[in-house]
């Protein structure tokens, strides 16, 4: 039994197993190296501030050592899911007893994504970043494509010192050797191009390398590596009967003893440990099962918009007797809408609202909201956009306020009330009182949200008689914005702030 000492063993105490690789990806990997004569293409990568250029077609030691990380921590669609490089590579120092450096790992990750190895997927969503390995599955038939479960020793220091020739070398004959094919068989000119080398004595380094350099199991990686006695062209390799058990063990049932998913780790402890707390006081404690996406979704979001947002996923559960299908984007679209009536809240006390959507009415009016608070969350917080608003006030009242007299018509604030009767009468009596025409909206629109909760919808004399007592505690009309077409709050704001 072999024993690593990588910090997988060390630290936690914790058993590798073998790596299973897919063939088709592999054969990828090597063809890196194909145009390593006639390419000099580039790539560059800034790494601690400073910018390097790297070959692209040069296959490296930190490349293989990447690709056999990829594959151990994959799924079994060959996915690694939330993680971004960091944590990758942080992953990657656990299983090598010899890994490399940051910086070679972070050029070997960016040239791997170039030759299409993997891809990295943003899921802005989730506020998620993965990695899917390409060619790990096959679309026909709806399984993984053939692989192979090549031997931990590959991440021992004995193997780490080995050339770089000796690794492929090895890895190439593992990869398609079999009971069926016990002895493989390879051109001095295959040979040539794969390893790049050019003579004879080259090659024979390569297999005295293979075949007397003890691994960490006491045995050589190769038993046979010569050539062929029927064809001086030709060479044959076996590898050690000592890895024949590994090389055996292709059994798609074996998959989740050798892959080892990669599991995030839980940031941002204090906001986990405030959304576990709030999901049990409302009794939809069933989602801490959930919680890494819950945190990744609301990490950015503030105690209060948290709160809300999970109260409304709660109401969701209760009228339609289960979570949303795509919780994410449910979350989202709450925590949106409510740092969306935060801004507005703050624009109203500020005395700015007013000038944000103008003689706009129902979902254009609303429509024009989100525009603007959409807008400026770009660029400033709730605090920055505060300072802003005293600051434009002032501006805006110079510039837009004139004297105005409203119509009659102009009180129609929501349409939902259009259907009780005696709400045309409220509406005249607010237009006879000159009462502020947003302020009566806004007064509408709480009586039909009070209407919906009470349940008293169809009871117009209450709602009625609620709105005429808060007419009189509305301000009465003075004057009213009258700006260009083209005007927009947001522009305004934005154009004044970089004056300053």
């Amino acid at each position: 039994m072999i024993i690593l000492a990588n910090k997988r063993a060390l630290k936690d105490g914790k058993k590798t197993n073998d790596v299973l690789v897919t063939f088709n990806i592999w054969k990828a990997l090597l063809a890196i190296n194909n145009e390593y004569y006639t390419n000099n293409a580039t790539f560059q990568l800034t790494i601690e501030g400073e910018k390097k250029s790297y070959r692209l077609h040069h296959l490296t030691n930190a490349d293989l050592q990447l690709f056999i990380t990829l594959f151990k921590v994959c799924n079994s669609n060959g996915n690694i899911w939330n993680v971004n490089r960091h944590v990758l590579y942080k992953t990657h120092c656990l299983y090598h007893e010899e890994p490399i450096s940051a910086q070679q790992f972070y050029v070997s990750f960016e040239k791997l994504r170039l030759h299409k190895i993997f891809e990295v997927k943003e899921d802005h969503i989730k506020n998620e970043t993965s990695i899917s390995l390409h060619n790990f599955y096959n679309q026909d038939t709806q399984k993984p494509n053939r692989y192979v479960a090549v031997p931990l020793l590959v991440f021992t220091k004995e193997f780490h010192n080995l050339s770089l020739a000796a690794k492929i070398m090895f890895f190439d004959i593992y990869m398609q050797q079999s009971k069926k094919v016990p002895v493989l068989k390879r051109t001095a000119e295959n040979l040539y191009f794969m390893l790049h080398k050019t003579q004879p004595h080259h090659l024979r380094e390569v297999f005295t390398e293979l075949t007397t350099t003890k691994m960490r199991n006491g045995k050589p990686l190769l038993s046979l590596a010569t050539k062929d006695p029927e064809n001086k062209k030709v060479y044959q390799f076996s590898i050690h009967k000592s890895l024949h058990k590994s090389l055996h063990n292709r059994s798609s049932s074996s998959d989740e003893k050798y892959r080892e998913p990669i599991l995030a780790p839980l940031i941002y402890k204090r906001k986990a440990t405030f959304i576990e707390r709030v999901l049990t006081e409302l009794g939809i404690g069933e989602l801490i099962n959930e919680l890494a996406l819950l945190v990744n979704c609301m990490k950015k979001a503030g105690y209060r918009v948290i709160r809300h947002a999970l109260y409304e996923i709660k109401k969701f559960k209760e009228e339609n007797g289960q979570f949303p299908k795509d919780l994410a984007l449910a979350i989202v679209k709450e925590i949106r809408m409510a740092n969306a009536n935060n801004v507005l809240d703050l624009a109203n006390k500020r005395g700015c609202l007013k000038f944000i959507a103008p003689g706009l009415r129902g979902s254009e009016r609303k429509d024009r909201y989100f525009e603007f608070t959409s807008s400026l969350s770009k660029y400033f917080s709730l605090r920055e956009m505060d300072r802003v608003f005293k600051r434009v006030r002032p501006l805006l009242e110079q510039k837009y306020l004139i004297d105005f007299i409203p119509e009659q018509k102009d009180y129609r604030g929501c349409e939902e009330l259009d259907f009780i009767h005696g709400i045309e009468a409220v509406r005249a009596a607010a237009w006879r009182k000159r009462i502020d025409v947003d302020e009566y909206e806004k007064l509408e629109e709480k009586a039909y949200q009070f209407s919906q909760m009470s349940q008293v919808t169809t009871d117009s004399q209450k709602v009625c008689n609620w709105l005429l007592l808060k007419i009189d505690e509305l301000e009465t009309e003075k004057k009213t914005p009258y700006i260009p077409a083209d005007f927009k709050l947001e522009t305004f704001i934005l154009n004044s702030a970089m004056e300053h």
